[in-house]
């Protein structure tokens, strides 16, 4: 059980890092608002699904949130 937990989260961290990344080149490639925008959605909801497993199996959940840098 807790091998799987292990699992899922890695397979979540890793498409945080593949999709920012990805979206980070394509921001430089495309600069736009929007592009930048909708990463950070996608990147703050694949950390309400890591809280949301970790809470799901019982751990003590820190509350991670995803905010844009301004400037």
């Amino acid at each position: 059980m807790k091998e799987n937990l292990t699992k899922k989260i890695l397979i979540g961290f890793f498409t945080v890092l593949v999709v920012s990344s990805l979206v980070g080149t394509l921001s430089m490639i495309f600069p736009r608002k929007s592009t930048s925008k909708s990463a950070n959605e996608t990147i703050q909801k694949a950390i309400d699904y890591i809280n949301k497993l970790l809470a799901s199996q019982g751990q003590k959940v820190e509350l991670i949130s995803w905010k844009e840098e301004s400037g």
